[in-house]
């Protein structure tokens, strides 16, 4: 914290209007649970709660719970510890900074400090597959597909190239012999273009021209590119079962080479594979995957310091400030019980068994993340950002405050102030209920606002399968008596996911969007 503080420096400086659209709703709006109706209550009690339950998940993915049996002493001995943890000089809490997102603790702020202020809107992934293929190993699947996608797409380029040497009045192999295509390097390229909030003032990617002979493309149905012809830039539309083809430099000594730009939308991502026909060699990695084009420019930072730990099924803790690691202790198993009630009551909302995500999710070793937060004073808080909005990864997250407001949800497309109450939970539902519902219970988008009078602290508390575990739609939610529902996400392994989305920029539901089926 740093009280003296009249402005925010440009690394915290959001332009945005983060504040706009921000709905009031009556009190009682927001869902109510009582936990105590939930464990102990009558039959007529326990069936009403889980059937609200179900209602808060499916409407709001967003809920309270109270009565739920932590003390309250409990609750602020945690807040205390932490206080006392941000409260130490910084050479200490570095001890805890960790390198790697899977280090058991770790302390810094912002989220990734190694996402960039200013580039271009798209994630990308380049691999080298002629004349010697590479793959990520990850996800399940894709190194086999590449490949074969690859090389029919090699057979239709030199195809592409025998045509077009005959049409320069050259033998049919010249091209691929002159430029020794049977060793020619090939780049795969899948690029994701989120939806973007304001494509007006972002760029997928500006304009270009492709190296190497020709590049061929396809889409996942959401239009972008543009080409420029005869000076003027033409929107290229989507094309079912066909490849968009961009002649390349090196055919620019005979052919004129195509100047290209992604352009952005509002609504959709598009996302594109392209495969790239090029002569000669490159001193570049085999495979790469990031953000941007260049990430050599200024970075933004938000404004919170953080401690994260691992509790579960192995519990950590930082040696400092003394007490700390016995509170936590306690207060992490008594969290822990309240989450594994609460979805005992969620998987029966669904219509499964008592203990179906239990068992599923093998929650006896589920990973369990105990996160807290604090947000200092900010002499701007019209310009900072105290978490960005995203949803959480996993199946739900029980947080407490100091009293200090902050938190919004998004509900119907509005951001939501959410209160303080003492002594509850407020609980969030995450990107693996949403998944393992087969999307019928959607996890909450939420951000952290700042304020300029008072420092607020919050302490979440994530509960997640086991890092093995590989979460995709229960196969008992894809069937009833009106015929089989189609799975609307594919499985990934839970420490895949996290390692994906806690290596990335923080950014809505982009991770989630990663593994969502696009409907036919």
């Amino acid at each position: 914290e740093s009280p003296g503080l009249t402005s925010i420096p440009a690394t915290h400086t959001f332009t945005p209007d983060l504040h706009g659209q921000v709905t009031s709703v009556p009190e009682g709006s927001i869902p109510v649970i009582d936990y105590s109706l939930l464990i102990s209550g009558t039959p007529g009690q326990r069936s009403e709660i889980v059937h609200e339950l179900g209602r808060a998940c499916e409407d709001w993915g967003f809920f309270m719970v109270i009565n739920h049996g932590v003390p309250q002493k409990l609750l602020s001995s945690i807040l205390d510890g932490c206080k006392g943890f941000f409260d130490l000089a910084e050479e200490e809490k570095q001890e805890f900074k960790g390198n790697h997102v899977l280090d058991p603790i770790r302390s810094g702020t912002s989220f990734n400090i190694s996402v960039e202020k200013a580039f271009y809107w798209r994630d990308f992934l380049k691999v080298f597959v002629h004349p010697v293929f590479y793959s990520p190993t990850k996800p399940a699947g894709l190194s086999e597909i590449s490949l074969e996608y690859s090389q029919r797409v090699r057979e239709i380029a030199r195809g592409l190239l025998t045509g077009i040497s005959k049409s320069l009045g050259l033998e049919g192999s010249y091209i691929d012999k002159a430029l020794n295509l049977e060793r020619g390097k090939q780049i795969f390229i899948a690029n994701l273009y989120p939806t973007c909030p304001q494509p007006e003032l972002a760029m997928g990617m500006p304009p270009h021209s492709d190296h190497g002979l020709l590049t061929l493309l396809i889409q996942n149905g959401i239009g972008g590119l543009q080409i420029q012809h005869k000076g003027k830039w033409v929107n290229v539309g989507t094309h079912p079962n066909s490849f968009l083809v961009n002649t390349g430099d090196h055919l620019e000594s005979t052919l004129p080479c195509s100047k290209n730009q992604a352009a952005l939308k509002t609504q959709k991502k598009t996302l594109t594979y392209t495969q790239l026909m090029a002569s000669g060699s490159l001193l570049l990695s085999l495979s790469r995957s990031g953000t941007s084009f260049n990430v050599s420019v200024e970075k933004a930072f938000y404004w919170r310091d953080f401690l994260k730990v691992f509790v579960h099924p192995v519990f950590y803790s930082p040696t400092k400030p003394a007490g700390l690691s016995e509170i936590s202790l306690e207060y992490s198993q008594r969290v822990r019980e309240v989450a594994r009630g609460l979805l005992k009551g969620i998987s029966e909302s669904l219509g499964l068994e008592g203990s179906y995500i239990d068992k599923a999710m093998d929650l006896e070793r589920g990973k369990q993340i105990f996160i807290a937060n604090l947000y200092p004073i900010c002499p701007q808080p019209e310009l900072a950002m105290g978490m960005p909005p995203h949803s959480d990864h996993g199946l739900l997250t029980l947080l407490i405050q100091n009293g200090i407001g902050g938190l919004q949800i998004q509900h119907k497309g509005k951001w939501v102030n959410v209160g303080t109450h003492s002594n509850s939970f407020l609980v969030n539902t995450g990107d693996h209920l949403e998944i393992l519902s087969n999307g019928r219970y959607k996890s909450v988008l939420h951000r952290a606002m700042v304020n300029s009078k008072g420092t607020r602290m919050s302490i979440a508390m994530a509960h997640g399968p086991s890092l093995d575990s590989v979460v995709s739609p229960a196969p008992e939610l894809l069937v009833s008596s009106e015929g089989d529902e189609p799975a609307a996400y594919i499985g990934m392994k839970y420490k895949d996911y996290l390692e994906l989305q806690q290596s990335n920029k923080l950014d809505g539901k982009s991770c989630l969007d990663r593994v969502r089926i696009s409907a036919v």
